[in-house]
């Protein structure tokens, strides 16, 4: 059976959930492999449109061979299911998921007539814990950037806990190893403690399939772990 919370892919790449919302999808996802699928199928969305300007966006659906008002209807579609939205909030998600669908297919459509070459599918996975008493969990997601390294997404979650535990934060950092074996690199560090949430984004300059690892540590112990 198809799981019923893959239409939340759509709204979770583009940013759409609250807070809250964020935090219990990337928990899903986790032990998901469908919703991750469907989650990575999306994440390049963004970066892409980002690279468009507007000249290029208004040519995207317009093919040849494809109906010469294509785009236009479609816009003219996603207007009209806003108005909807701002008087039924029950449907702002789907109108996040229909909007990246259709983007999506226009993209797809338009991507031979602006000659941009087809990007890589994005890497999702959840980090596995060093330890099972570990408190703290993360999502990772990377894909090739613009310079020919690796754009990196990391949500990072730290548990609540109780009043008998204690609430010192601890700096967290994130390393990159590449597969060949030599010295890994430091790329971001944070501060986390009970009730910690947070997604960040950060570089390398490893392109995806030189990366052996990611590691999250605390000083020089290794919480959190990823091999692609």
């Amino acid at each position: 059976m198809r799981c019923t919370q893959t239409v939340e892919a759509g709204s979770y790449v583009l940013g759409a959930l609250a807070p809250a919302e964020r935090s219990g999808y990337e928990q899903h996802i986790a032990t998901c492999a469908e919703c991750r699928n469907a989650v990575a199928e999306l994440a390049g969305l963004p970066g892409l449109l980002g690279r468009l300007d507007a000249d290029a966006a208004a040519a995207i659906g317009r093919p040849e061979g494809a109906p010469e008002h294509l785009l236009d209807a479609v816009l003219t579609g996603v207007r009209a299911e806003r108005t909807r939205v701002r008087r039924r909030r029950r449907w702002e998600r789907g109108l996040v998921v229909l909007t990246a669908a259709c983007l999506a297919i226009l993209i797809g459509a338009g991507v031979s007539a602006m000659s941009i070459p087809a990007a890589p599918p994005p890497v999702l996975g959840a980090m596995s814990p060093v330890s099972r008493a570990e408190p703290i969990t993360a999502l990772i997601g990377y894909w090739t950037d613009e310079k020919g390294g690796t754009e990196i997404r990391l949500s990072c979650a730290y548990a609540s806990g109780d009043a008998s535990q204690s609430t010192e934060q601890v700096r967290l950092w994130l390393w990159v190893y590449p597969k060949n074996g030599g010295a890994g690199k430091s790329l971001w560090w944070w501060d986390a403690g009970p009730g910690y949430r947070d997604t960040f984004f950060v570089e390398s300059d490893l392109r995806p399939d030189e990366i052996g690892r990611f590691e999250v540590r605390d000083g020089s112990t290794v919480v959190l772990s990823y091999r692609p």
